[in-house]
């Protein structure tokens, strides 16, 4: 006969226990995304703040193609603020053209500057040619005074996220038949719909300005599935183990999955596809049929592979979704939970407001989740056959 051995809460913890723990540690199976972001304090009123790193490299993109056919031309870039005049930059091969290097005569704003080739004339290069900073084209002895790029601001709101009921004080001290104290199966109950709200708001929610006019102070948080960067999205092809590993590539080449770790929380057709991928081999293996993916390596990344029930809820059930995330960057978490604590929240997982015949059981956070450094994280969810 098998032997549980794992770990649990018992009735009189799951009354004791503080929510921020309940929200990692309690129901894994049913809630396990939650489990997986790091606790941080909110900062703000309806909105959390944080700074991002910029991509990796400096560069930027052409905003409008190019004429050519002249050593110099005005261009409209992206974003000109992280280059000065004495620059040189890499326009990346793009269709017939090929690679070629300019130097930087002029920075008029923003979003345009003037180059002039090294050698030769201007290619016409296209629409969203990458440049990149190569070095700079001064006399010995002279400097260029380089812009330093600062972390963007960006930001969440801040959703109140809660479940309130009335308790008769004589239902709270009775027992059910294993005598379970009633009070721990409705504490149970509120963290499990609390939990439920959590894992949907910050997976899918829809954000909602509480100072925009019409919302009339409601406000939302953004959920994971919004703040995935469209450049990092792959969600209207098929699924295939090429072209998740494409997928995987891209954004490797981004600064993803720093030390080759990564995380995929995917939705249970994303994981019966990562059960078929060996099943073109022959012959006898050494694995056991069909036991538990902990870990997949896509592209040399080791990824842990969290398997979400939330995500059978928002995805079409034939298409495989899996949300590839950094945990981690430059040592500091990329991924968390924003929350505003309280004493309710450090201690005791409800706030108690006792009145002569009744109190409210209350779970409630404010909360909002925090994605840092956006370009490392991408979302893959292809039709499966």
């Amino acid at each position: 006969m098998s032997v549980f051995t794992g770990s649990y809460i018992t009735d009189q913890d799951i009354v004791r226990l503080s929510t921020d723990r309940l929200v990692r540690v309690w129901a894994y199976d049913e809630f396990p995304w939650l489990s997986i972001l790091q606790p941080a304090d909110a900062s703000g009123d309806v909105k959390h703040y944080w700074l991002n790193n910029p991509e990796g490299l400096v560069k930027t993109s052409l905003a409008d193609g190019m004429t050519g056919g002249s050593a110099d031309e005005e261009i409209s870039v992206a974003d000109a603020s992280s280059f000065a005049v004495g620059n040189v930059v890499l326009f990346q091969a793009n269709g017939e053209n090929d690679p070629q290097l300019a130097r930087v005569t002029a920075v008029a704003d923003a979003e345009t500057m003037t180059v002039r080739a090294l050698s030769g004339n201007l290619a016409a290069h296209a629409s969203l040619t990458p440049l990149v900073l190569v070095g700079d084209y001064v006399k010995y002895g002279d400097t260029v005074e380089q812009p330093l790029r600062l972390p963007t601001r960006d930001h969440n709101f801040i959703e109140q996220v809660s479940v309130t009921a009335d308790v008769p004080a004589n239902v709270a001290k009775a027992q059910g038949l294993s005598e379970e104290a009633v009070e721990a199966m409705l504490t149970r109950e509120a963290i499990s719909e609390f939990k439920q709200k959590l894992t949907m708001a910050t997976l899918f929610g829809d954000a909602v300005d509480p100072t925009q006019a019409g919302t009339e102070g409601y406000g939302r948080m953004d959920g994971l599935v919004n703040l995935i960067p469209d450049a990092n999205r792959d969600d209207d092809g098929a699924w295939s183990k090429a072209n998740f590993r494409d997928f995987v590539n891209a954004l490797k080449k981004r600064g993803a999955f720093p030390g080759s770790k990564g995380i995929l929380v995917a939705n249970a057709e994303a994981v019966n596809q990562l059960y078929k991928l060996d099943d073109d081999n022959t012959g006898v293996s050494w694995r056991e049929t069909d036991r538990p993916i902990d870990e997949l390596v896509i592209r040399g990344v080791r990824f842990r592979v969290v398997e979400e029930p939330a995500m059978n809820s928002y995805f079409l059930p034939d298409v495989a979704a899996a949300f590839a995330l950094s945990p981690k960057g430059k040592g500091r978490p990329l991924l968390r939970l924003a929350r505003i604590s309280t004493d309710a929240a450090d201690g005791r997982p409800r706030r108690v407001l006792k009145e002569a015949v009744k109190y409210k059981l209350q779970v409630a956070q404010f909360a909002a989740i925090e994605l840092r450094d956006p370009f490392r994280h991408g979302l893959f969810a292809g039709s499966a056959s």
